[in-house]
C-alpha cells in the first residue's frame, strides 16, 4: 500500500521541516517579515504542515524587472526589519538574502482562485494587501499560510523549481533555530 506523505501534518516547532518552495525576491523576503501570507501557484498542493520558503539564487544585478517594482515597494514598508541603510528600493533588493532557507510557515490548505468558496477563510486571507502580492489570476491556487517563524540566520541552500525535501544538513540547521 502506498503512503501518502503529502496528507500527514508535519510537526510544528522542533520537528520535522522536510517540505520546501522556492520564491523569487523579494517575495521570499516579503513571506519572511509577514507581510505576504499566500502563495500562488499554477497547481494545487494538497500538503499541510510545516513548509521551509526558501529564497531563489538568482539575483537580477542591474535592472529590477517592472513586475518586482510593486513587491519592492510593499517590502519598503518593513525595511526596518533588515539590517542596513537603503536609499531606496534597488539597494534594499540587492541586500536582500538569496539562496537560502529564511523562514518556516504553516501551511493550512489549498484553493482554487476559481472558486469564492474554496477555502474556508477566505475573506481574512486575501486582504488587498495579499492581492496586489500575489498573482490571483483565474485558474490557478494559493496556499493559506501560518505561524511564521523566520530565522535569525539565512541557511543556504540549493533550491529547486516547485517543491522539494530539504537536504538533511539544511534541514537540521533550519531546525536548530526554530
Amino acid at each position: 500500500m502506498m503512503h501518502d506523505e503529502s496528507r500527514i501534518p508535519a510537526p510544528l516547532g522542533r520537528g520535522v521541516v522536510k517540505k520546501s518552495i522556492s520564491l523569487w525576491q523579494p517575495w521570499a523576503s516579503l513571506v519572511a517579515c509577514g507581510a505576504k501570507v499566500n502563495e500562488t501557484r499554477p497547481r494545487p498542493w494538497a500538503y499541510k504542515g510545516d513548509v521551509a520558503i526558501c529564497s531563489a539564487k538568482l539575483c537580477w544585478k542591474n535592472d529590477v524587472p517592472d513586475y518586482a517594482i510593486p513587491a519592492l515597494q510593499w517590502l519598503w514598508k518593513f525595511k526596518d526589519q533588515f539590517p542596513g541603510y537603503y536609499s531606496n528600493v534597488h539597494d534594499l533588493y540587492m541586500s536582500l538574502p538569496f539562496g537560502a532557507v529564511l523562514c518556516v510557515v504553516e501551511k493550512t490548505g489549498c484553493a482554487s482562485t476559481n472558486d469564492d468558496n474554496g477555502y474556508e477563510h477566505r475573506s481574512a486571507c486575501l486582504t488587498s494587501q495579499e492581492l496586489a502580492l500575489g498573482d490571483y489570476s483565474a485558474d490557478r491556487f494559493y496556499y493559506p499560510t501560518r505561524n511564521c517563524r523566520r530565522l535569525k540566520t539565512p541557511v543556504p541552500v540549493i533550491g529547486r523549481q516547485g517543491f522539494f525535501n530539504l537536504p538533511p544538513d539544511v534541514e537540521a540547521a533550519v531546525r536548530k533555530q526554530l
